[in-house]
């Protein structure tokens, strides 16, 4: 099971392991005491044993390329597998690469600010959200310059040609 830091508690590893699972955990400042432990850890090399499971910690160097430049950040983790370095970071990668569409539904969306609250309308709107983000990932990639879902969806409002250039695209 990979999560982003709001789960990384000690309650949560437990529970994973109890039913035989593993688990990456995003770690940020939200456990002080461990994450000062990891850091210390990833830079002088000390050692954290009171999280059930826990098999490894690692990090995870990111740079970014936007157009105010490039910034880096590390993220932190901690993880019951007993794997290889490369296996960490695809796990982490994988996470990410659901963590992005969460925000693009939220930032492009505003699907956290929806005020639906039919259960089934919520299910309904996710399901049109998630094939449009699909639809203009897929045509964004296709051009040969890339441009922001954002903008390519803003495209499609203004342009039917352009609409039907996305729905082409599938």
């Amino acid at each position: 099971m990979t999560a982003d830091a709001m789960h990384c508690q000690k309650e949560t590893c437990r529970k994973i392991k109890e039913k035989r699972g593993d688990y990456v955990l995003g770690l940020k400042k939200n456990q002080k005491m461990l994450y000062e432990d990891v850091k210390l850890y990833m830079e002088e090399n000390t050692n954290e044993n009171e999280w059930e499971g826990l098999c490894s910690i690692f990090s995870v160097e990111r740079e970014v390329i936007t157009k105010n430049g490039k910034p880096e950040e590390t993220s932190y983790y901690i993880t019951s597998l007993c794997t290889s370095a490369e296996k960490l970071l695809e796990t982490s990668r994988e996470h990410w690469k659901i963590e992005s569409m969460h925000w693009i539904l939220d930032v492009v969306f505003s699907e956290d600010s929806s005020a639906v609250l039919s259960e089934n309308s919520l299910k309904s709107l996710n399901i049109l959200r998630k094939f449009a983000l699909m639809a203009h990932k897929k045509y964004v990639l296709s051009q040969p310059r890339k441009k922001a879902y954002k903008t390519s969806m803003f495209d499609c409002l203004l342009n039917d040609n352009r609409l039907l250039e996305v729905l082409k695209n599938l």
